[in-house]
C-alpha cells in the first residue's frame, strides 16, 4: 500500500466492501474497514501541505489492516479504530529521516588525498618553512 496513489488506494475499497458482503463476512467487520477507510480519507493529513504527511498513512493503513487480518479470529484481534497517533508520529519521522539521508548522499563529497601541504619559502638569507592543515 505504501506505493499505491490516494485514487488507487480509494477506488478498490468499494469493490472490497461488496466482496466482503457477498462472502457474509460479520457486519461489524463490514462498519469496521468502513470506518477505518472513511477515517484515513478524513484525516487531517490527507489533505496536509506535507507531502510526508500524506505519505505515511498509507503504510500505516496497510500494516495495520495485514495485522488485523492475521488476527481475525483469534485472541489477539484489534480493533482498527481509534488510529494510534503516536504511531503515525513515528512513521512519519521515519520518512522525514529517509528524506534527510537521501538527499545527504546526493552531495558531492570533496576527497583530498593530503591533509597537509608543505610550502617553503627562500630568501638568500632565511628559509622559512611553514605547515597548512586543512580539515
Amino acid at each position: 500500500d505504501k506505493h499505491l496513489t490516494w485514487e488507487n488506494f480509494s477506488q478498490p475499497n468499494y469493490c472490497m466492501i461488496a466482496v466482503m458482503k457477498q462472502q457474509e463476512w460479520p457486519d461489524k467487520f463490514i462498519s469496521m474497514i468502513c470506518n477505518f477507510w472513511v477515517t484515513f480519507e478524513t484525516h487531517l493529513w490527507r489533505h496536509n501541505l506535507s507531502e510526508y504527511q500524506k505519505r505515511v498513512l498509507l503504510p500505516y493503513q496497510g500494516r495495520v489492516c495485514r495485522d488485523w487480518h492475521k488476527t481475525l479470529g483469534t485472541s489477539a484481534a484489534f480493533r482498527l479504530l481509534p488510529l494510534r497517533e503516536e504511531r503515525l508520529n513515528e512513521l512519519h519521522q521515519g520518512l522525514l529521516d529517509n528524506a534527510y539521508v537521501a538527499k545527504i548522499e546526493v552531495v558531492p563529497m570533496v576527497c583530498l588525498s593530503f591533509c597537509c601541504f608543505f610550502f617553503a619559502v627562500q630568501s638568500p638569507k632565511l628559509m622559512i618553512s611553514f605547515t597548512l592543515s586543512m580539515f
